[in-house]
């Protein structure tokens, strides 16, 4: 088992952090495939200045982190090529 870290950065500061959270939900199943994982648990979401993540501190405001257990499947990237190949 391995897990999830996604971060979107907050655009908007006018949205609540239950809506900023309903679109990551929304959102979380592709951002998992494109990082070649499948989420098989429960998430952790958190409102972070981006200066806390390392990585995101050039981002001048707020991101949304989420984090959840996941497991290694073959990635997005990895299906969509063979895909086109085959076509």
């Amino acid at each position: 088992m391995t897990g999830l870290l996604a971060v979107w950065p907050i655009t908007d500061e006018t949205y609540t952090r239950d809506a900023l959270i309903a679109e990551g939900l929304d959102d979380l199943p592709a951002v998992a495939a494109e990082a070649g994982v499948r989420v098989i648990g429960p998430s952790t979401w958190r409102v972070l200045d981006a200066e806390e993540l390392e990585g995101w501190e050039h981002w001048p405001g707020l991101i949304l982190v989420a984090t959840a257990p996941a497991e290694i499947v073959e990635p997005a990237w990895r299906r969509r090529r063979a895909a086109s190949r085959a076509a």
